[in-house]
């Protein structure tokens, strides 16, 4: 949804922001979508 300038900044994460949950195995990064970040994601597409 930013730049590619602005994708790393702390203020841009969206995982900070409680849209999405990071989970950590060995060497991967899954992320999924909070109850929040779904319902924002249903908004969306209306």
């Amino acid at each position: 949804l930013n730049g590619l300038s602005d994708r790393f900044k702390k203020e841009n994460s969206l995982v900070d922001l409680g849209l999405v949950k990071k989970h950590e195995e060995k060497d991967t990064c899954l992320y999924s979508a909070t109850e929040v970040g779904c319902e924002i994601l249903r908004l969306l597409n209306r």
